[in-house]
Formats: structure tokens, C-alpha cells, sequence
């Protein structure tokens, strides 16, 4: 997740519209967390164990307390700071949004409702805030999973070369190098079914061109669909077509 914790309420402190300016500072202790998008030219963040090179329509997240040096030329951005009820884990982040304009139109909405101060605007700069919250997780998300698609390649192509084994999960998490859950969610949303249910499809679909050919028996076919229990073979097959294995055995 790109804020780290998906379970916050914020209160915003202050919105800043672009404005020219060159930096070159240590920035420490700061209570607030801090959400910017570049509007014009860039900034070199540096921090201890890292850097960054925000440019041009980058969306940057300073959690609080997150001490850093901020280098610049003339450069402008829009500028949230704001706190929660909960910490944001993590470090300084950053996010190059497919369009930056839209992005740059909801904090300048956000600064508007800020400056004009009309009645009920706290409401309505937090909603605004919770939007472009959610809209920075989506694309955030969306930008992750195309990443780890390679890497999901290489657990469909163990399932495809051994579907008959017995295949564990966990295993296939580490051939992508990530954790379990997050590599289910991933495949989840590639393939439209859980990593078991492929491989159950699998199965499925080679046991009964095995049935067809009346070469062989159940319990041959069960075996070399990687069941090792004839009778739980027998229920998967009832519970996947309606009907037992012998009545697709010719």
C-alpha cells in the first residue's frame, strides 16, 4: 500500500498552492505527514539509507518524522500536510500517476476549498482528501501488479509443467519472491481464480480426456491426475461435472 495502512482518519493542517521556490535544507522532527504533487522542474530528496528524484507530475508522501534533505532549483508543487489518528509506517515515497493533470486538478481543489473557507469545508476538503487517498492506492496497486507480472509467469509456468504433483501454494509464493497472500491477491486479479482453482481446472480438464479414451481405469486416472485418494478423486470429479468419474469412463 502507498500510505502503508489502509485503517486512518485525517485531519488536514494546511494546503499550498505552487509557488516558486529553490530549497536546499535539512527537514527533522516534523509532526505532520506531508503529500505533495511537482507541478514544474524537480527535487532530490536524500534521507539516511536512501534518495529520491522527485520530478514533474510525481505524487510524494513524507510520513511524519521522517527526516530528510530537500535540494531544488525554482520548482512548484502543491502541498498537503496533514495528520492521523494512526502513524503511517514507511519511508519518503513516490508515485508517477498515468495522468498527472487529473491529479493536479483534485489538489487544486483541495487548495480551493481550503483558501475559500466556506461553511462545512472541512467536511468537504476531507472527502476530497479520502478520493485522492483512494485514487493514489488504485493506481498504486494497478502499478505493482504490473511489475510482479513476470514474476507471476514463472509460478504458471511450475503449474503448467507440474498440475499432476502435489503443488503447495506457499512454494509457488516463493518462486515469485513475495508473500503468500500478496501473491493470491496477484493471481487472483491476473487469472480470475484462486491459484488452486487453475490448478483444480487443470486437473479436471485432463482427467476427463483421460476417462474419454477408455485406456484407463479410475484409479489409473486418478493417480496420474496427482490424486492420491481414489475416493476424494471420485468426489472432486462429482463436485466439478455433476456426475461420477465412471459415467465419463467409455
Amino acid at each position: 500500500m502507498f500510505f502503508g495502512r489502509d485503517d486512518f482518519d485525517v485531519n488536514i493542517i494546511s494546503v499550498h498552492k505552487p509557488f516558486p521556490l529553490s530549497l536546499d535544507e535539512d527537514v527533522k522532527s516534523r509532526d505532520m505527514h506531508g503529500l505533495s504533487i511537482r507541478v514544474t522542474n524537480e527535487a532530490f530528496f536524500s534521507w539516511d539509507g536512501g534518495s529520491m528524484l522527485s520530478e514533474k507530475g510525481d505524487i510524494t508522501l513524507f510520513p511524519a518524522k521522517t527526516d530528510h534533505h530537500i535540494k531544488s532549483g525554482v520548482q512548484t508543487e502543491y502541498l498537503i500536510y496533514f495528520t492521523t489518528d494512526k502513524p503511517l509506517p514507511g519511508t519518503i515515497r513516490k508515485i508517477t500517476p498515468k495522468n498527472p493533470s487529473f491529479y493536479e486538478k483534485l489538489f487544486s481543489d483541495i487548495y480551493s476549498v481550503w483558501f475559500l473557507k466556506e461553511p462545512g469545508y472541512i467536511f468537504e476538503n476531507k472527502a476530497l482528501f479520502y478520493k485522492l487517498v483512494y485514487l493514489i492506492e488504485q493506481e498504486y496497486e494497478s502499478s505493482i501488479s504490473s511489475s510482479a507480472a513476470p514474476r507471476i509467469n514463472t509460478a504458471l509456468n511450475y503449474i503448467l509443467e507440474h498440475y499432476t504433483e502435489n503443488i503447495e501454494i506457499s512454494h509457488l509464493a516463493k518462486l515469485c519472491s513475495m508473500s503468500e497472500a500478496y501473491f493470491r491477491k496477484l493471481f487472483m486479479k491476473k487469472y480470475g481464480v484462486s491459484p488452486l482453482k487453475y490448478i483444480n481446472n487443470l486437473r479436471l480438464s485432463y482427467a476427463k480426456n483421460l476417462l474419454a479414451t477408455g485406456h484407463f481405469t479410475v484409479e489409473q486416472v486418478s493417480e496420474m491426475c496427482g490424486f492420491n485418494n481414489v475416493s476424494y478423486f471420485s468426489l472432486f470429479i462429482k463436485k466439478e461435472t455433476g456426475t461420477s468419474p465412471s459415467k465419463l469412463y467409455k
